[in-house]
């Protein structure tokens, strides 16, 4: 479709240094955790959407499943079920280097977020501008969507 002309018109820099990367055998999922108290997904929860889909799509052998929350610094609500087994969740929380490339920006929750996502050959995304663009200008080359 129009996924490799919309990435050529709107190419994205890959090359800032985060503190992690995800592996090529990771399954990397964007779950949205907005400033309320608790997000509820009244739709993409862990029975209607994450764990039906991670029946079928497992991390690649020596791989695991990696999350990233967005907004949120506390683990809640899916983030806690896919964390339990048998998914055995791993939350990730990068940081960037400054443009220099030599010091951690402390500050770089979002943009470290969105740059792992967009590294990440094999995702999940929720219902969220934000996994949907990181998806769109990522080299990804398995996306499930919503």
């Amino acid at each position: 479709g129009l996924l490799p002309l919309v990435r050529q018109w709107l190419p994205f820099r890959l090359d800032r240094r985060i503190t992690e990367l995800p592996s090529t055998k990771d399954l990397v999922i964007h779950i949205r955790l907005c400033n309320a108290p608790y997000h509820v997904y009244k739709y993409f929860d862990i029975d209607n959407y994450f764990g039906p889909l991670l029946q079928r799509i497992k991390p690649r052998p020596g791989g695991s499943i990696r999350i990233i929350t967005t907004c949120q610094a506390k683990d809640r609500g899916v983030t806690e079920e896919l964390k339990k087994p048998p998914f055995h969740a791993i939350v990730t929380r990068p940081l960037l280097y400054d443009s220099t490339n030599s010091q951690l920006d402390k500050a770089s929750g979002l943009a470290a977020d969105f740059l792992y996502l967009a590294h990440a050959t094999r995702l999940i995304i929720c219902e969220s501008t934000f996994s949907w663009w990181a998806a769109i200008l990522s080299n990804a080359t398995e996306i499930h969507a919503p």
